[in-house]
């Protein structure tokens, strides 16, 4: 939740800029929706500066990305400016926690679209890679007994594909984990970055702006 303050020269203006956003119909503001609450703080000489809370980041950001062709502008909360209904929005510490949180999620939400979780499934995958290193570095012929967690893939590779040896299997289990980490690091990488820059965000808008210009990584194979 976000609280905007945009101004406009005229209360025409203001709805002109407005209409194409869904937030004045038929000449008049519309003062609340599911994604926002608006109210009018100021009618003078000067213009016409509302209050709009967005409930929705999609909104914020597109009010604050718009360009306004009737002079309407985003501007700093006036001085005295009324609290909307439901008290005041989160402050900016919250907000960043709150978009480092959600940075998090979706950074092991594009994990698990490659790995799939749990603690004894990460054990297997770390004993089957110990296990291929092991097997490509030894001279033929290859022991099943000594690489149990290779000779388990090959017999579900014989199951589908036919006939492969241990060390196909082998190959094929460091080119998956070569390609893991490069995406796993990647990830890291935008993660981090993402999270910095939220934290130094020195406005509500600006963590915003950081979080949606986030650019994950793709998915190896995609």
């Amino acid at each position: 939740m976000i609280d905007l303050y945009l101004h406009a020269p005229t209360r025409e203006a203001l709805l002109a800029d407005l209409a194409p956003l869904g937030l004045a119909v038929d000449g008049k503001l519309v003062t609340a929706s599911h994604v926002h609450a608006l109210a009018v703080v100021m009618d003078d000489a000067d213009g016409v500066t509302v209050a709009v809370r967005c409930l929705d980041d999609a909104l914020a950001g597109a009010l604050s990305r718009a360009d306004f062709a009737a002079g309407t502008s985003v501007v700093e909360r006036p001085e005295h400016a009324p609290v909307l209904a439901g008290g005041d929005a989160p402050g900016l510490d919250a907000v960043k926690a709150a978009a480092c949180v959600a940075i998090d999620a979706e950074a092991e939400r594009r994990r698990l679209l490659v790995l799939t979780p749990g603690a004894g499934q990460s054990l297997e995958y770390q004993h089957t890679a110990e296990e291929a290193a092991r097997a490509v570095a030894a001279p033929d012929p290859l022991d099943p007994a000594a690489y149990p967690f290779l000779a388990a893939e090959q017999e579900a590779l014989e199951a589908a594909v036919g006939v492969v040896t241990l060390r196909e299997v082998a190959a094929a289990v460091l080119a998956d984990r070569a390609a893991w980490l490069a995406y796993g690091a990647a990830v890291k990488a935008v993660r981090r970055r993402g999270k910095l820059l939220v934290c130094a965000a020195a406005s509500h808008l600006a963590v915003l702006a950081e979080s949606a210009g986030i650019e994950w990584p793709d998915v190896p194979g995609a």
